[in-house]
């Protein structure tokens, strides 16, 4: 669990944060499981044939890298093993 999810919050609501972020783990894997669908069906999606036609390929390009990093964020703030 990554320290920002107690960041700034009395010890009192870090310590119902915790035991909640703990009693999740099945929700947790689950949204895991769906965002790394999404990202390899993104990717799938973008390295398709039909999107180097795209006159604005760079632009797919870095939107897609946008797209993987900011749920590649998500999967790290939800994962256990973040210390």
């Amino acid at each position: 669990m990554k320290k920002t999810w107690t960041a700034g919050v009395s010890e009192q609501t870090a310590e119902e944060i915790k035991g909640n972020f703990k009693s999740s783990a099945l929700i947790r894997a689950r949204l895991t499981a769906l965002l790394n669908e999404r990202i390899n069906a993104k990717r799938t999606e973008v390295i398709s044939k039909t999107s180097y036609d795209s006159p604005s390929w760079a632009y797919l390009q870095a939107d897609a890298n946008g797209y993987e990093r900011a749920l590649n964020e998500v999967i790290s703030l939800i994962s256990e093993n973040n210390g």
